[in-house]
């Protein structure tokens, strides 16, 4: 799966989703573009999966007429992501185009 992670997503996620081409959104200077610019970007490269922090972009965007999933994590705070990459991983292998889910990552 062609995987993008959102700004302020630990890039440890870019070498622990195995069997994924894994890229940041940094490193082709889409930082600075909103939600809606993102996901339309994201699209048009083929991206199929978008993992981020950001717990508004259901609220803000009209996700019904996307094919790209989306993968919100509620921490990134490195050593939290570190204890739930399992987690992270097994939620990422079963989720379908479209496709929009929360995972809580514990930060105790």
């Amino acid at each position: 799966m062609k995987i993008l992670l959102d700004n302020n997503v630990p890039r440890l996620l870019r070498n622990n989703l195995p069997g994924h081409q894994v890229d940041v959104a940094l490193q082709f200077n889409w930082h600075t573009l909103s939600n809606g610019e993102l996901l339309d970007q994201a699209e048009s490269e083929g991206y199929q999966l978008l993992i981020t922090v950001d717990q508004r972009i259901p609220h803000q965007q009209n996700l019904s007429r996307r094919n790209i999933a989306i993968l919100i994590i509620t921490g990134n705070r490195r050593p939290h992501v570190s204890r739930a990459l399992t987690a992270i991983n097994d939620t990422v292998n079963s989720m379908n185009p479209g496709e929009i889910r929360i995972l809580e990552i514990d930060a105790s």
